[in-house]
């Protein structure tokens, strides 16, 4: 069965994306998806960038449920056209996306203990307290190997520091900006610091994320990567969202059917969606 769940999406009440949230419901329905959950951006202490308006990333918690109430009405329950001719009910959750930083443990913790979320996504943004999004970060950190594994320590003590998430997301995000120019990671060297990220979460039963907006960057994989989804299923990694990471209604599903053909090459043969924190198991 195709993938007909995105878990991870932006709309307007992200600082990155102008999207109405009515816009991506209706893609997400044309595309014959029977849930999806909104997770806009919060980024306590995300770094003041001169193509950024003052206060980036602080999500509008209480305009941002107003209007998902006001859509969840309007749309829960819809019909939806299934790829066999058959239809489903069209499902709408509540989420949002924390940007790590051990500073900011605290702030992320009262936030999504303050409002009644479905699916709450842990995502290590910065490196540093810099955005491998921006040149000016690679020109700081010329060391690929270094700041690969900086990136990698800084984010298993953020999820030991902020365990309130139900979700890791996209796991090595900052291969989407070091591809580009040649970088990668060594998975040998790497290999150690992967597997305490995903010991961590198989042990506090925390999911994985399989993000598909790499392939939308240039890649031929998602993040993570085809070797760490392996590990994670060598391990017993069971909890796998998906996610799009759309900030756009065309991207909403980009690129599902490499994920489908991936998960589907590593004896994958679910993912997980969230309500209320509750994980429902979907077949792939």
């Amino acid at each position: 069965m195709p993938i007909l769940t995105d878990s991870h999406m932006h709309t307007h009440f992200s600082t990155d994306s102008e999207a109405p949230m009515e816009e991506m419901i209706a893609s997400a329905i044309q595309k014959g998806l029977t849930n999806i959950c909104f997770t806009d951006h919060q980024d306590f202490d995300y770094p003041d960038m001169p193509d950024l308006p003052e206060g980036a990333f602080m999500l509008d918690v209480d305009a941002y449920r107003k209007e998902w109430n006001s859509l969840r009405d309007r749309y829960e329950g819809e019909k939806v056209s299934l790829p066999d001719g058959s239809t489903a009910s069209f499902h709408l959750r509540f989420g949002v996306e924390c940007g790590m930083q051990k500073c900011c443990a605290a702030k992320n913790s009262q936030l999504v203990s303050a409002h009644p979320f479905d699916f709450v996504i842990a995502s290590q943004h910065l490196c540093g307290g810099m955005d491998a999004y921006y040149p000016e970060f690679h020109q700081l950190y010329p060391d690929t190997a270094a700041k690969f594994h900086q990136y990698l320590e800084e984010t298993y003590e953020n999820i030991q520091a902020f365990p309130n998430f139900d979700s890791l997301g996209h796991l090595d995000y900052m291969i989407r900006y070091c591809t580009s120019i040649g970088q990668t990671y060594d998975m040998k060297q790497e290999e150690e610091i992967i597997r305490a990220i995903l010991e961590y979460l198989i042990k506090k039963d925390k999911a994985l994320e399989v993000n598909s907006a790499s392939y939308r960057k240039g890649m031929k994989e998602p993040n993570p990567r085809r070797e760490v989804l392996s590990i994670y299923k060598e391990m017993g990694g069971k909890l796998l969202t998906i996610g799009s990471d759309a900030h756009n209604p065309h991207d909403i599903a980009a690129d599902f059917q490499h994920l489908f053909a991936l998960l589907e090459s590593l004896d994958y043969n679910e993912y997980v969606i969230y309500e209320k924190h509750i994980p429902s198991f979907m077949a792939i």
